[in-house]
């Protein structure tokens, strides 16, 4: 899967139901959206929210929590 930015459109989320997720952006930074889930088992999108995390920091995702990564382009300088 590709989650570099091009198209900022979101068409699909995921989660995983018995394992936790780390996310730490090495070289840039992540946009990460999460939702809670209905009680059907579907991403709920009324609770749908989006953060930005820098380099160096991280989240562990909760098994259940739907969610989506996007990394920004990396400008490198030489």
């Amino acid at each position: 899967m590709n989650d570099r930015i091009q198209d900022p459109t979101i068409t699909a989320l995921e989660n995983h139901l018995l394992t936790q997720q780390a996310l730490i952006p090495l070289t840039g930074e992540v946009i990460h959206i999460v939702a809670e889930s209905t009680a059907e088992g579907g991403p709920d999108l009324s609770t749908l929210q989006a953060f930005r995390i820098d380099p160096g920091q991280g989240v562990c995702i909760r098994p259940g929590c739907w969610h989506r990564s996007h990394v920004a382009e990396v400008k490198w300088s030489v």
